[in-house]
């Protein structure tokens, strides 16, 4: 990794991080880096990052309000940091006027500073760390479990990002372990895909499939240890598969094809404000607009099975219907003629986007987040987030 300043901090249970962030592009930043999933500890998520093929340093992810933390290991250093969205260079101190730690963009949407073996077991043993950003309130992460955490990026590190088989089975889109009655078990949750289906995802009413193909369950590994689970269209031995790609200001899934399931389908992931999930759909879609004074006449509006949309007024918008072809006043993310529309739940907002002609290899409407369950009402360790 990139050589950084020196960071001293002494033992103690809050850690404690002021970040100023600047703006200020690194050609390092360009390179296009992936993320591959080896397990997961203790509720934090643990990926191996790679420069195509090479392999870079082992990561565990926490989030809270839609922020990212992360330490991470490359077999040599150790580094802590958070997700940015841009590449940036972040100054701050530590509180009590401890040594300042430089924050450097690492290419992968991450500014990382490295961190010394006294800071690592304070990770290992605290129970919370703080983050703060100049113009923001501040963050505080959860320690819990990282002691665990670090133990599964060490591993992941010394085998430079190679899942054990369990692991890579899971990866692979294989299920692990048999359930009652047979099939087998969810590789990420454990669950069994009845159990999760009637748990979380309750009644559904079957969409038309192609041929030969069945509603089967399947899940993806989310930033932070949240997994997503969903319905997707099984074609052949296994269901559709949602792929994930972190991002700084967003994530993205893409549906993968699984034997003859169509695509077609690509979902983006973006923070909300729960409280209010419509004011954030109505602004991620104006700010999307390149007429700013349309712009203000849309707004987010229910549609059945939970679904949402940004239009203009229903009065305006069926008069112009009424009058021809209507595809929306409110840009690429607002009202369309396809299947392609928002949803609210996990804390996070997703934008649903299909293709005209292709049939539903995921079914929108039944996907929820899953978080671990801290309070012990869940289902075998996992509940709804939010």
């Amino acid at each position: 990794m990139n050589n950084y300043s020196p960071l001293h901090i002494p033992g103690r249970v809050l850690l404690i991080i002021f970040l100023l962030m600047i703006s200020v592009v690194s050609d390092h930043a360009k390179a296009a880096f992936r993320e591959s999933p080896y397990g997961n500890a203790s509720g934090w998520s643990v990926d191996a990052v790679f420069d195509d093929n090479n392999f870079q340093y082992c990561g565990a992810t926490n989030a809270t309000r839609g922020y990212y933390f992360r330490f991470g290991f490359d077999g040599t250093e150790w580094v802590i940091g958070r997700e940015s969205a841009w590449p940036i260079l972040a100054h701050g101190g530590l509180d009590g006027g401890f040594e300042k730690v430089q924050l450097t963009p690492y290419g992968d949407g991450w500014a990382f500073a490295k961190i010394p073996a006294d800071m690592v077991n304070g990770i290992r043993n605290g129970s919370s760390i703080m983050l703060s950003l100049e113009g923001e309130s501040d963050v505080h992460f959860s320690l819990e479990g990282s002691a665990a955490a670090l133990l599964k990026v060490e591993e992941c590190a010394q085998r430079r990002g190679v899942e054990n088989t369990a692991v890579r089975q899971a990866g692979n889109n294989q299920y692990t372990g048999h359930c009652p009655g047979g099939g087998n078990k969810l590789p990420l949750t454990g669950l069994c895909p009845a159990e999760a289906s009637s748990a979380f995802m309750g009644v559904y009413n079957s969409t038309a499939l192609a041929p030969g193909c069945t509603w089967g369950v399947n899940e993806t590994q989310m930033a932070g240890g949240d997994v997503l689970l969903y319905r997707a269209a099984k074609c052949g031995s296994l269901p559709g598969k949602l792929e994930y790609s972190g991002g700084a200001h967003q994530a993205s899934l893409s549906a993968r094809e699984i034997g003859s399931t169509a695509a077609g389908l690509n979902i983006t992931v973006r923070t909300a404000d729960p409280a209010d999930p419509y004011t954030s759909i109505t602004n991620y879609v104006r700010q999307a607009m390149n007429n700013q004074q349309q712009a203000i006449s849309c707004y987010a509006q229910d549609l059945p099975d939970g679904a949402i949309k940004v239009d203009i007024d229903p009065v305006r918008a069926n008069a112009l219907a009424a009058k021809g072809p209507y595809d929306g006043q409110c840009g690429s993310l607002g009202q369309r003629d396809d299947a392609s529309h928002w949803r609210s739940f996990g804390g996070f907002v997703w934008y649903v986007e299909m293709t005209q002609d292709a049939y539903f290899s995921i079914a929108p409407e039944s996907m929820v987040l899953l978080q671990r369950d801290a309070v012990g009402d869940g289902l075998k360790g996992w509940r709804v987030s939010y």
